[in-house]
């Protein structure tokens, strides 16, 4: 007799996969004793052990998709329309289900015992092909990593439970919502963006694009800095900038020192003092790299996942997309943004993608149709911003909406997309030398001018 291969691993260390057939088989005979049951109570036919029980859940699944009445008769008939029913033991054998219960009183606790022996055997499959990889000296333990950390994922996710809800559920939550004292989102403490958008919202894949030296990073970077300063721990990946340099530019966007003179420690005694204070006093914000992890778009979701279960985290920044392993098509960077999409909606939490835009010489202001991969792109987003400082092209004037606007140290946030929000721009402040963005409003004295160094270089522009 050849040995079933599905089982042949399990068979050789005198181990039975888990199962259990008997309920499998009472499941069965209340699908077809009730017409309604699969529809109240659907199943996915994998959960079931045994192969010729997939077929009939396959029927039954086919007439209930086709609106025809599910009982004994329909299915032996499709049963026979597939040529399976000589598989699964003629007609005989489908009558006796139905004999095995009378009614589909108890069918959840049934299905839910199914669904549990069908994750064991899960587990099994995942470890088994763990130890092959393992084992394998040409497969990268990153790999393996990302292999265990998905497919269990994905085994996880498999829900018996009714996940319908009702517009009653729906309103219930909006109420809550209303007379709760806690703002929805996560502030940026840039207030007109907070303002516009209520802040960065769970779920949401927020891409902030720009030109060249337009200050895309540094705008992430504000915020995240804003943001771990009120104690939301962040993940952040960049294939550009060292966590070194990250932590540079975070400190001179606090104090006001150069971020180029910091790297470079080309400060003078007493603002190296202040430096080394400040750099003591923030070293404790809650803001995680993994530089294994930076140009992989399924190892930064892997890692970023760690991190989550590891540090709670609540928010993650990826620096930036064109950048990533693979990122060389329109199609590859539509994976990309459904990867982060469907990550940042299964682990609840807000994830900034920060992307280049094509140059356009003859009108620079930025427009969505230069983001590259554009279509796929902006189809995954939430939230769209683009990053425009004309003072960087030699241009005197904002667009008409802020033409009396000084383009002097201003950047204009243009807010391309906005599920749920809207579109508009708005000015925020800009520190070319600490590469700090702040509200408009706020008189530039913001920056102190004590502790600017004079090594810094007016043509410099350090992105």
């Amino acid at each position: 007799m050849i040995p079933d291969r599905k089982n042949n691993h399990d068979t050789q260390l005198g181990k039975v996969p888990p199962q259990a057939i008997d309920v499998e088989e009472a499941v069965l005979g209340a699908m077809m004793l009730e017409r309604d049951c699969f529809i109240n109570n659907p199943v996915k036919k994998e959960w079931f052990y045994k192969d010729e029980h997939q077929k009939i859940i396959e029927c039954i699944e086919q007439l209930t998709n086709e609106s025809i009445p599910v009982d004994l008769l329909q299915v032996t008939k499709r049963l026979a329309k597939n040529s399976y029913l000589d598989e699964v033991g003629g007609p005989a054998k489908v009558t006796g289900y139905t004999k095995r219960v009378v009614s589909a009183a108890h069918i959840e606790h049934h299905i839910r015992i199914i669904k549990q022996e069908f994750a064991k055997r899960e587990v099994i499959r995942i470890a088994n092909e763990s130890l092959k990889k393992a084992y394998d000296p040409a497969v990268d333990i990153d790999d393996i990593f990302s292999f265990l950390q998905n497919e269990l994922a994905n085994t996880m996710s498999y829900d018996t439970e009714d996940s319908t809800s009702t517009y009653e559920d729906a309103t219930d939550e909006l109420i809550q919502d209303l007379v709760s004292d806690v703002e929805p989102g996560i502030k940026t403490g840039l207030t007109k963006y907070d303002k516009f958008t209520g802040g960065f919202h769970d779920s949401d894949l927020i891409i902030i694009a720009g030109e060249t030296s337009q200050g895309k990073t540094s705008l992430a970077v504000t915020a995240v800095r804003n943001i771990a300063k009120d104690g939301i721990p962040i993940a952040v990946y960049s294939t550009e900038m060292t966590k070194k340099q990250l932590v540079a530019r975070t400190t001179a966007q606090e104090t006001g020192i150069n971020s180029k003179n910091l790297m470079y420690n080309k400060l003078t005694a007493d603002v190296r003092k202040y430096a080394i204070s400040e750099l003591e006093r923030m070293k404790s914000l809650p803001i995680y790299f993994d530089d294994q992890s930076t140009n992989d778009v399924d190892k930064i979701c892997t890692s970023i996942r760690k991190l989550k279960i590891k540090y709670n985290i609540g928010l993650a920044v990826v620096d930036f997309i064109q950048d990533l392993k693979g990122a060389d098509t329109e199609s590859a960077l539509a994976d990309i943004g459904r990867k982060l999409k469907n990550l940042a909606k299964e682990l609840n939490i807000p994830i900034i993608a920060i992307s280049q835009l094509s140059r356009d010489k003859n009108n620079p202001r930025p427009n969505m149709s230069r983001l590259r991969g554009s279509g796929q792109l902006e189809e995954k987003a939430d939230i769209i911003m683009l990053v425009y400082r004309p003072e960087f092209y030699g241009k005197k004037q904002h667009s008409e909406l802020h033409r009396d606007v000084s383009t002097d140290g201003t950047a204009e946030i243009i807010i391309g997309k906005g599920r749920n929000v809207g579109v508009g721009s708005f000015i925020l402040n800009f520190n070319k030398s600490t590469t700090n963005f702040f509200d408009y409003d706020v008189p530039k004295e913001y920056v102190e001018e004590a502790v600017q160094s004079s090594f810094y270089e007016k043509d410099d522009d350090p992105f």
